[in-house]
């Protein structure tokens, strides 16, 4: 449904219905780290369903340690922001020579966050060194400005990948290794699990819930999208990441052999029932033309 049509309070009451009908039932509410606490709170003071010892609202971090401390691999160490900037410095003075470009760069204020922000990105896209280095060889072989700074950045996310033992990760690496161990969590069979709040998923988290639809009793996802099927318009262009995140995770149900449900589209603006104002610019910002608001 579009914005303000009620998918977060749809699937709270179902929440609620569900815990009603079966008190112990096992339910994952998968929300964004920072609509935690909203919805902890939107269902711990609902005095019908007497608190929600049954229901986790959790993170895709908090749901790998959550996990992780069950089935092994939440005592690994994880190395800070700070730590990682260290290990960085101490792989490029390693390097030394070999490097043209990053030597040059390297004591540039800020560029060694640049480098760490490009490392997390490899790792949220589930590129790993050796699959940069092949797209060197196969489609970047000519030198060239662009591949040598690639091969340069590349050689470094390798060694930095090195520089960690088998007790060790980076923050990055929690949900790599939380997608290795969804299998042995046998506490999810028995579990449903909803995800709200996103608009689109990076690949490693693609591949997460892959993992839980396989392992899982049932999921439910909301999205932001248009109902209005007919507006081709509104569809691929300002709906366009949601309807290639729904494109996404049906591929990834029939993939994983998952059966898919009936839509559940919302076409009620519930959020604007007090403001027509707002309601009319939300039916019509995208309109090429509308006649003009009376109210």
């Amino acid at each position: 449904g579009a914005a303000g049509s009620g998918k977060s309070e749809w699937i709270l009451q179902r929440i609620k219905n569900d815990l009603r009908r079966e008190e112990k039932k096992k339910i994952i509410l998968l929300v964004p780290e920072q609509a935690t606490f909203r919805f902890e709170y939107e269902l711990s003071v609902d005095e019908a369903i007497g608190g929600i010892l049954s229901v986790q609202v959790l993170s895709f971090q908090r749901l790998a340690w959550q996990i992780l401390q069950k089935v092994g691999g939440g005592s690994k160490v994880v190395i800070s922001p700070v730590g990682k900037l260290m290990i960085l410095r101490k792989e490029l003075a390693a390097l030394g020579d070999e490097l043209f470009f990053l030597k040059k760069a390297a004591n540039r204020p800020g560029y060694m966050q640049l480098l760490s922000q490009s490392i997390a990105e490899f790792k949220r896209y589930r590129l790993s060194p050796e699959a940069l280095f092949g797209v060197l060889e196969e489609q970047l072989a000519e030198r060239s400005l662009l591949s040598e700074k690639l091969r340069e950045i590349t050689t470094v996310y390798d060694g930095y990948c090195r520089r960690f033992g088998a007790e060790s990760i980076d923050h990055d690496d929690m949900l790599t290794l939380l997608l290795e161990k969804i299998p042995f969590d046998d506490d999810l069979k028995d579990t449903v699990i909803f995800i709200d709040e996103f608009n689109h998923f990076l690949p490693q988290e693609l591949a997460i819930i892959g993992a839980l639809m396989k392992k899982c009793s049932g999921m439910t996802i909301a999205l932001t999208l248009s109902t209005a099927h007919e507006h081709e318009f509104l569809q691929r262009r300002v709906f366009r990441q949601a309807v290639q995140t729904l494109e996404a995770l049906k591929g990834l149900a029939l993939k994983e052999n998952v059966m898919i449900e009936e839509d559940i589209l919302l076409d009620h603006a519930y959020r604007w029932r007090e403001a027509p104002a707002l309601e009319f610019l939300a039916n019509h910002y995208f309109a090429a033309a509308a006649d003009g608001f009376k109210g």
